[in-house]
């Protein structure tokens, strides 16, 4: 789940500024001179941090594979006693051995049972061994599927139930002896074994966990020059576990403010993150929304106003040759320098949004600045013409769009999976849907807030050449 949250990162949907016309020559003849603007005043631009939400990721264990990892790690002889002390009855030699492993899964916890045959013989010295009988049971191994805090297994549980049990005659057949409780008691302190040597052999997730959240910690430069991903981990939490007859599913979800930045410019974290104490949800849910976010430049903006496209004044005609934007707590000032037969400095402010289509960020809201409407108007020229132009024709697109993460997700999910032969991951999009679009200092913060089905398989047999942790 991890690694999926890294290459999520990489979808792209197109780059750059929109220009909805083509070029058209504006005359540079300089008829109406614009005097400088006085400066608007502006709020502080926001500073809030990327927005915390949530994967969730299905885990897929079949029971098939745990069996396998699981029959090497128990003896197959559980018991093996000779000379017990059984009374009258003489001394008692008893084997048990275990058969093939089965194993399946509550909401609670995964079981593995297995059938117990034994061996029980009755023997005297004068008369040597003179009964026998073939009892059977019942083992059950129940270990929670809850992980502890510190992400590993919590202690086992070993249980057995005689299906079938052994009486012997003694005394030529005068006395009928039953020798189950003396079978039980000789099995339990071996099961107890058995609870002890899978306690130890039940590995703890722990140190995985913390090298896939140090690799978390720190940004990613993403190919393609895409630019630098921050994924900003904050909490691990296990959900409820869900059981079919093949395989047990383990649910869980990692919070995360995931961003995408143009450049690797923040210095990475001099010590690794410490990894949260795992957390338990028994009412998450199968899907969380998922909020992605991507910085824009603000000059990406400002190089969309300088365009070809010409600013229509009504009797006149003029063009935005160069363009600066700046952040503002309400949106964003566009400072222009106009060229034609207008000339000089103009501006606007705005407000980024998704587009209707939710492919671009377009700028709304737009409203010429106060000395603008003014200047223009003294000129008997329309004073809200760049607000118009603004509204109009400045776009950018995000590498990072709703559309783009929907149709790429299957990829996305294909791509995660061929870092490690032992998983499949599947994951289909819900729903998505345009997140936030904020104004920071110097960059527009765009989000898309995406809804999937992620699905992570373990594969039914471990690879040639390695062997997992049950």
């Amino acid at each position: 789940m991890l690694r999926f949250f890294m290459v999520a990162l990489t979808l792209v949907a197109g780059c750059g500024p929109a220009v909805t016309e083509g070029p058209r020559t504006v005359p540079k003849t300089c008829e109406i001179t614009l005097a400088p603007s006085p400066s608007e005043v502006s709020l502080p631009a926001q500073t809030t941090p990327a927005r915390t939400t949530g994967l969730v990721a299905h885990v897929v264990v079949p029971y098939s594979r745990i069996a396998r990892e699981l029959e090497p790690r128990v003896p197959t002889r559980l018991a093996d006693e000779r000379g017990h002390d059984i009374g009258v009855a003489g001394s008692l030699d008893l084997t048990v051995d275990r058969g093939p492993l089965l194993v399946s899964a509550t909401d609670r916890d995964l079981v593995v049972r297995t059938n117990l045959r034994g061996q029980a013989r009755a023997c005297t010295q004068a008369r040597g061994c003179y009964a026998t009988c073939a009892p059977e049971a019942v083992a059950e191994v129940h270990v929670p599927l809850a992980l502890t805090e510190s992400y590993g297994f919590a202690q086992p549980r070993v249980t057995v139930k005689i299906t079938r049990g052994c009486r012997i005659a003694a005394l030529g057949g005068l006395v009928q002896i039953d020798i189950t409780p003396t079978i039980e008691a000789r099995i339990e302190p071996e099961l107890r074994k058995v609870e002890q040597r899978l306690a130890s052999e039940l590995p703890s997730l722990k140190p995985q966990v913390v090298r896939a959240y140090a690799e978390l910690g720190h940004p990613r430069e993403l190919p393609l020059g895409l630019g630098c991903a921050y994924v900003h981990p904050q909490a691990i939490t296990q959900g409820p576990a869900s059981a079919t007859d093949k395989a047990v599913s383990l649910r869980f979800r990692l919070e995360v403010s995931p961003e995408v930045r143009p450049h690797c410019d923040a210095p990475a974290p001099l010590f690794a993150p410490l990894v949260p104490k795992l957390g338990h949800d028994a009412a998450m849910p199968a899907s969380d929304e998922t909020e992605i976010s991507e910085l824009v430049p603000l000059a990406a903006f400002a190089r969309a106003a300088e365009s070809t496209t010409p600013v229509d004044l009504g009797a006149k005609v003029t063009r935005v040759a160069r363009a600066e934007a700046r952040a503002d707590a309400d949106g964003l000032w566009l400072d222009a320098t106009l060229e034609g037969e207008v000339c000089g400095p103009s501006r606007a402010h705005a407000r980024p949004a998704w587009s209707s289509d939710a492919l671009g960020i377009r700028l709304v809201d737009a409203r010429p600045g106060s000395s603008d409407r003014d200047a223009l108007a003294h000129a008997r020229l329309p004073g809200d013409a760049l607000a118009t132009f603004v509204g109009a024709h400045v776009a950018v697109t995000p590498k990072l769009t709703p559309r783009g993460l929907e149709t790429g997700l299957p990829a996305l999910a294909r791509a995660a999976a061929t870092a490690s032969p032992d998983i499949t991951v599947d994951a289909q999009a819900t729903s998505v849907a345009p997140g936030e679009v904020r104004v920071l200092d110097t960059d527009v913060r765009v989000g898309s807030r995406v809804r999937a089905q992620i699905t992570v398989t373990v594969a039914d047999e471990a690879p040639k050449g390695k062997r997992s942790a049950p």
